[in-house]
């Protein structure tokens, strides 16, 4: 196995294990809770992902005997409201110990003073947090239900995350991850230590490129990423999933019944604007949701109430979400039969009313899910629950449903579903949730069947994704090839490329395929660097001496959670890119800057957000433009550094002799003899034009504009408001390019301009209309890139999958123009959907392009296929001639 092959099985992510081993389990255990415990004792920092039913609490506690045992130190287990008491019952009744509840770390010290007490210690989320227990007081923790650390942007889980992690031995139990919330799991994996939430974000998940924080995983990262989660989180629906028996574990019949409300007398709603809204969807807006709940109470209420009156000897839940809605429950229920839960009650006031409803003391409890969701077992006494109204939180949906739901429930359950009419959009994506819920656990338990409690036949599994096998498809002027760069480009021969022209991956910032070789599928910018060391070695040998490698990057956006201070920061990755191919003997020319849309960036980023800049305009940085970096391979005759092939540039009237000296000086003028031919100064041979032209022939002019893009002032001048009245926005946009091209810029009048559009609702949310154009004494800064000029632009109108980050047409042309000769030989190792060698044929050059992504691959030929067949077919004016 050579060198490169080890760095890619590097890449797959292994969970090591950091525990130890365990066997001493209370009698009263069932194997598949030891099997469990063992296998996360192993592990040191694991979640426990059982079902609801299969002993969670009892595993959390043999888990904490052994910690103890191993550690000397004190457990702690962090709790949801109201499901201490089930932790006591069950410490007592099944394995006969006595835990201690704490409220603080003082709390703690007492607790274990006394001789004999338990080590095992109990407290709620919030008590932990505002305790501020010492984290090297225990020598490990487990979070029931992982409430606390479901979301980032609770105070609870950013102390979790910080200082409990902290603690040796780590784990979570829970019954249900969210399918769709896949920031809870991330949460958790942060949370044990298995790998950085960045990191996994970046290797499963496609990000949004126009709204922040919305995560998609990608569909041919979905089976690695559940037997990744697998390889740390253990999913068991039944038993039998480990192959014990599931007798006394059959989950009784459930039955939905659904009732909706057609309501009238609605109250008007009102648009931003003040306009009356024909129809009300609360699918579509928060407040359109909470109107429809305002409106719509009293009858839900009186629905709910008349559905458990239809069957008046059985006990019932309401879950419901609103203050309202209970107060009103409680007016229009049984009094001697009703108790509430809710909020603002003490712990213990909660803890006994929940008791009392689990031993079947009274018939009706109204609550919410967010409080007695999870961890409270209620199937002894009863099996019918109402949804007082239904919302978009799964997480609590099911968990307020599991709580009958369970094993050893004895009846048939029946949950009772209230909405109303305009609400069934809201019920059809709730579902959708569900049975997405019930996909993930069987793409879980079968995992779990497949491959045990071993990870070892998962790994081995994950490096046979490394394989990859050739394909080439190879036209007159372009060849594309779907393979790793690294692999392709060792066969090149040396000095056999004119030009290099790409853009790498961004780091590990996004993934473009589930192989292994890709390079985003790097863990951060070490790792992506690391695979770059054995490529531009590479393409610094294949690249002739004296020619140009331009590689296009963009420094990345370095996220509040990823740096730890709260706000957004850059990571400078054109400084990092520089420094790569500089140590493998490139030299830097220069770099040309491409200005971005700050508006677009700040929808994908929100880092340079109009509200936060009012708050504190410390906060907000600018935006970042691209880069083409401009790399040298030292010539093989450094007295003049000319290249051993120079890209040759003719000014106007001077051509190269094709008799005499092909490289003769450009010192003397050819005499024109005809329209279509001259006689060299040197040889006095005439030749044709045509035989004279095969290098660009760049007038003083067109040198100038090359060297220099300051231009003067026509005169052009701003539009006033009434003008800009009658233009689109794209009219809008051009003459604004074309006074800044002519006139001194002024940034209040900038502003103000904006502002006047603004006024006219003419100012979009969505991309920035009028750009700040460049004055420069050089001509580095490249303003007028057409960003919707790309291939990208044909994959969407084909409905093809899109390149993440396309390179637009305008720097590939350019790029193509400034460095190469007609007839050369330009290389993209990145070759995405074709760009560049399809650029590059249109000029009149040769293409070379590597693909990861087969699709992507088979798009580009498509692509090139096309271009070449266009330009083998003869025009009219072709035959004539």
């Amino acid at each position: 196995m050579d060198n490169y092959t080890e760095f890619l099985e590097s890449k797959i992510l292994e969970v090591k294990n950091t525990g130890f081993e365990y066997s001493e389990f209370h009698p009263n255990t069932f194997d598949h809770q030891k099997d469990v415990c063992q296998w996360a004792l192993h592990g040191g920092r694991r979640a426990i992902f059982c079902s609801f039913g299969l002993g969670k609490t009892v595993i959390q506690l043999e888990i904490a005997k052994a910690v103890i045992k191993q550690t000397g130190k004190p457990f702690l287990i962090g709790l949801p409201l109201g499901v201490v008491g089930e932790f006591r019952e069950d410490a007592k009744n099944i394995l006969g110990l006595e835990i201690n509840y704490v409220l603080d770390q003082k709390d703690a010290e007492h607790a274990l003073s006394f001789e004999g007490e338990s080590k095992i210690l109990l407290s709620n989320y919030d008590r932990i947090r505002e305790g501020k227990f010492d984290v090297d007081f225990f020598g490990g923790v487990s979070f029931d239900e992982g409430d606390a650390i479901r979301n980032l942007d609770t105070i609870t889980a950013d102390y979790i995350l910080k200082e409990m992690s902290k603690i040796e031995y780590r784990f979570i139990a829970t019954a249900t991850p969210a399918p769709n919330e896949y920031t809870e799991i991330l949460n958790y994996a942060q949370f044990l230590g298995v790998c950085d939430r960045g990191q996994a974000l970046t290797r499963f998940f496609q990000r949004d490129s126009t709204t922040a924080g919305n995560l998609t995983l990608y569909p041919h990262k979905e089976k690695e990423f559940w037997m990744w989660v697998r390889s740390w989180a253990i999913f068991i629906e039944y038993p039998s999933d480990l192959g014990y028996s599931d007798e006394g574990y059959k989950l009784p019949e459930l039955k939905v019944h659904y009732h909706q409300i057609d309501l009238k007398g609605r109250s008007q709603s009102i648009d931003r604007d003040g306009n009356v809204k024909m129809f009300t969807d609360p699918s579509k807006s928060l407040p359109d949701a909470a109107r429809e709940k305002r409106d719509s109470l009293i009858a839900r209420c009186e629905k709910s109430v008349e559905i458990a009156a239809e069957t008046p000897d059985r006990n019932f839940i309401f879950w419901h979400d609103l203050e309202d809605e209970r107060k009103l429950l409680e007016d229009l229920l049984p009094k001697e039969k009703t108790k509430s839960v809710f909020g603002s009650q003490s712990a213990d006031i909660k803890e006994r009313y929940l008791n009392e409803f689990k031993h079947g003391n009274y018939q009706y409890l109204a609550t919410k899910p967010s409080i007695a969701g999870a961890g409270c077992n209620f199937q002894g006494h009863c099996s019918d629950a109402i949804f007082t109204g239904i919302g978009y939180k799964f997480k609590d949906f099911i968990q307020a449903i599991h709580r009958i739901l369970r094993f050893r429930q004895k009846n048939e359950v029946n949950i009772h579903l209230v909405y109303t009419d305009v609400e069934v959009e809201i019920l059809k994506k709730l579902l959708e949730k569900w049975a997405n819920h019930k996909k993930m656990i069987a793409e879980m338990t079968s995992l779990m069947k497949k491959y045990g409690l071993d990870q070892k036949a998962q790994i081995e599994e994950l490096k046979r994704a490394i394989n990859i096998e050739r394909q080439e498809w190879k036209g007159k002027k372009a060849t594309l090839i779907n393979n790793d760069c690294i692999e392709e480009v060792k066969t090149m021969e040396d000095n056999s490329i004119q030009m290099v022209l790409t853009s790498i991956p961004f780091s590990d910032q996004y993934e473009y395929c589930e192989n292994y070789r890709d390079f985003g599928h790097n863990d951060g910018n070490e790792g992506f660097f690391k695979q770059m060391d054995f490529l531009v070695p590479e393409l610094l040998r294949v690249l002739e001496p004296g020619r140009i490698a331009a590689i296009h990057v963009k420094n990345r956006i370095q996220f509040s959670y990823q740096n730890g201070v709260g706000f957004t920061s850059l990571i400078d990755f054109r400084g990092l890119t520089t420094e790569s191919f500089l140590k493998h003997g490139f030299f830097l020319l220069g770099e040309h800057y491409i200005t971005t849309d700050v508006v677009r960036e700040n929808n994908q980023t929100y880092r340079l957000g109009w509200s936060e800049n009012c708050k504190d305009g410390s906060k907000m940085g600018c935006g970042s433009p691209e880069y083409l970096l401009i790399f040298r391979k030292a010539p093989t005759d450094i007295k003049n550094a000319y290249a051993d092939n120079p890209v040759l540039k003719m000014k106007a009237g001077h051509y190269i002799c094709p008799k005499c000296n092909a490289k003769q000086k450009q010192t003397k003028k050819w005499e024109l003899v005809s329209e279509n031919a001259a006689i060299c100064p040197d040889c006095k041979e005439q030749s044709n034009l045509e035989d004279l032209m095969p290098h660009k022939q760049l007038s003083r002019g067109h040198w100038q504009m090359d060297a220099h893009s300051h231009w003067k002032s026509s005169g052009n001048r701003l539009m006033k408001p009434e003008e800009l009245r009658s233009l689109n926005l794209s009219q809008i946009s051009k003459r604004w390019k074309e006074y800044c091209q002519n006139t001194p810029y002024d940034f209040e009048e900038h502003i103000a301009l904006c502002e006047s559009l603004d006024e006219i609702n003419k100012l979009p949310s969505g991309f920035m209309a009028l750009s700040p154009w460049t004055h420069t004494q050089n001509d580095f800064v490249w303003d007028d890139i057409n960003r919707m000029n790309t291939l990208n632009t044909q994959q969407s109108s084909k409905k093809k999958e899109k390149h993440v980050c396309p390179l637009q047409f305008d720097i590939v042309d350019r790029a193509i123009d400034r460095y190469s000769n007609p007839d050369d030989l330009i290389y993209d190792p990145f070759g995405g959907i074709g760009t560049v060698p399809l650029r590059a044929i249109k000029a009149g050059r040769r293409g070379i392009a590597t693909e990861l992504n087969e699709l992507y691959w088979k798009d580009s030929v498509e692509y090139l296929s096309a271009e070449e067949y266009h330009q083998s077919v003869p025009t009219l004016f072709d035959v004539i001639q």
